[in-house]
């Protein structure tokens, strides 16, 4: 199994399943539209390409171990 299947596989139970998850663009436009920020506040979008194969594989199995065993 490569590694990109591997997380994928690992991850999907956890996915869409905390406050910080946008299902589509139409939501995402929504919470924008509701967003109040502070003016000192910075908002910032990352457009995430290619995820799995950009990520240091080492670190991540350390994190998710973290995560499942914490």
């Amino acid at each position: 199994m490569t590694h990109t299947k591997f997380f994928a596989k690992l991850l999907a139970p956890i996915v869409g399943h905390n406050k910080h998850h946008v299902q589509n663009s139409a939501q995402f436009v929504t919470t924008l539209a509701n967003l109040k920020l502070d003016p000192n506040d910075i908002l910032v979008s990352f457009d995430v390409e290619s995820l799995f194969t950009n990520i240091p594989i080492q670190d991540s199995m350390d994190i998710l171990k973290d995560h499942f065993e914490g």
